[in-house]
Order: C-alpha cells, then sequence, then structure tokens
C-alpha cells in the first residue's frame, strides 16, 4: 500500500507512524521522498522547486533522476531540479521545527481526559487537558 502526497510549495513537518507494509511517499517538483518505517522529517519545497529535505528521526530515501540518496537522522539535503546540492549533519533546529518536536512529545501522551470523555469527543482530549480543570462534584 502507498500513501502519496503531491506539494508544489511550502513546508511540511511528517510524524509518520508506518511500517514495511506501507509506503509514505512526499512528491514534489524536484524530487520523491520515501518513508518505509517511523520516520519524523521536514521537507521545504521553494518557489523555484528547489526542496530541502530535514531528518528529524529515522530515515527518508529520495530518488530522482537516477540518483538515489537515504537522509538518517540529523541530517539535512538540498535539490534542484538538476542535482543534489548538498547532504549535511546538522547539531540543531530552528524554531518550527522545535515547535513540531515538542508537539510531537505532547500528543505522543495519552490525555488524562480522555477517560471522561465519550467517544466523539476523544479528539478534543487534549484541549480539555490544557484549557480547564476536572472536579468531582457530589450529586
Amino acid at each position: 500500500m502507498v500513501f502519496q502526497f503531491y506539494s508544489e510549495g511550502g513546508d511540511l513537518y511528517i510524524n509518520y507512524k508506518g511500517d514495511y507494509k506501507i509506503l509514505l511517499q512526499i512528491d514534489s517538483p524536484t524530487v520523491t521522498i520515501r518513508a518505509y518505517d517511523n520516520a519524523k522529517f521536514r521537507v521545504d519545497i521553494f518557489d523555484d522547486g528547489d526542496t530541502d529535505i530535514t531528518v528529524v528521526e529515522g530515515s527518508v530515501i529520495m530518488i530522482d533522476k537516477g540518483f538515489k540518496v537515504t537522509l538518517k537522522e540529523n541530517e539535512k539535503a538540498s535539490f534542484n531540479e538538476e542535482e543534489l546540492l548538498g547532504k549535511v549533519k546538522l547539531y540543531s533546529f530552528d524554531e518550527w521545527e522545535k515547535w513540531n518536536i515538542n508537539k510531537d512529545k505532547v500528543f505522543s501522551n495519552i490525555p488524562k481526559s480522555i477517560r471522561y470523555l465519550p467517544d466523539e469527543l476523544h479528539p478534543y482530549a487534549y484541549d480539555f487537558d490544557n484549557n480547564g480543570v476536572w472536579v468531582n462534584v457530589k450529586e
């Protein structure tokens, strides 16, 4: 099975929880990015189609015009229509990546409010945890 997305521009942050039975594929104007297993990564697609990929956790594979490049945790690569422009090791993340990493940590924990809510409200349990308090009231 393949989940495939195409984006002509913008910034994507992906927290992919997959396995080898399901392939996640992101296509940009210049490169195809594939994740086969758990991976957190960022894709920046610029107006001219140039694409940067940053891997936070796991690994991804980029394929285009006869080349195949694997990026691992804390690596970044840049591509244009013709070639791989560079691959570097990262030692820090920018504010947007840090914000996404923090949100991943928050949403990976089961919210406490979920036990009090009916099934249809489970998606809002994080909001209940962060914006209110539960109190016991005698009837």
